[in-house]
């Protein structure tokens, strides 16, 4: 039969502890590169999921307060419009300033939201009344059109809601898809993986069970065996002894 070169031969570890650890570290490494890789996915996915969720809670929590704000706002102004009082245009004014707080802090996500043309028409709107409601003829006969002010922006912050709304399931969506995505991926490798481990196991096998390499092992152990034995005596050691003569 042919023999390869030795130089083209795999060196074999130098005991058989060491060769078994050798086996198993191929054995075990496939796996764990599988898990380590399904981790760092997860990892990732629970990151933008906390992302996610974070932004989506504040979207709603304020698109909701400006729906609220804006309808106490439009309480305020009729009263204003019966009563025409400094206290009334102060808590319309207190109201405003929660009501342009809120609209701030929507903004910082308008770009995500593409909520940029509905927040300038509530800003612009809320404006025009806040003119109108301080000046000193105020009348009741005004009150058309303030009426159909606020209907403008209850409008324009109904569609807000729903574009906040969209934007919130959309996220979502996308998060379920990334997470079956992240389940393939992790079965995919499984599939690939575990094979690759089996063939290493069934190599190391191969190679344990072939007499060369381990009838050397076993012989090597042998001679130190009775090399040490002997030094304890005090007696020169007998020539080691082949398997065979075992």
């Amino acid at each position: 039969l042919f023999s390869p070169p030795h130089s083209m031969r795999l060196p074999y570890p130098l005991s058989l502890p060491k060769l078994l650890l050798a086996g198993f570290v191929l054995v075990a490494l496939p796996p764990v590169l599988a898990l380590l890789g399904a981790y760092f996915s997860l990892d990732q996915l629970s990151r933008r999921s906390e992302v996610a969720i974070s932004r989506a809670t504040a979207i709603t929590r304020d698109s909701r307060a400006l729906s609220e704000h804006l309808n106490a706002l439009e309480r305020l102004a009729r009263q204003q419009l019966v009563l025409n009082d400094p206290p009334g245009l102060a808590a319309y004014a207190s109201r405003r300033t929660r009501f342009i707080d809120t609209g701030e802090r929507l903004a910082q996500h308008a770009d995500i939201l593409n909520i940029s043309t509905e927040l300038e028409a509530l800003r612009a709107g809320e404006e025009a009344v806040w003119l109108r409601l301080q000046q000193t003829d105020l009348k009741q006969t005004q009150s058309p059109a303030l009426i159909a002010a606020f209907n403008a922006m209850n409008a324009s912050a109904a569609g807000l809601v729903g574009l906040a709304d969209a934007r919130i399931e959309a996220d979502i969506d996308a998060l379920q898809i990334e997470a079956s995505a992240a389940r393939r991926q992790l079965l995919q490798r499984l599939w690939v993986l575990i094979p690759i481990s089996l063939l290493f196991a069934l190599g190391i096998t191969a190679m344990i069970r072939r007499p060369g390499p381990i009838r050397s092992l076993l012989a090597g152990m042998v001679a130190s065996t009775l090399s040490l034995t002997a030094a304890a005596a005090g007696k020169p050691a007998k020539p080691p002894a082949t398997i065979g003569d075992l």
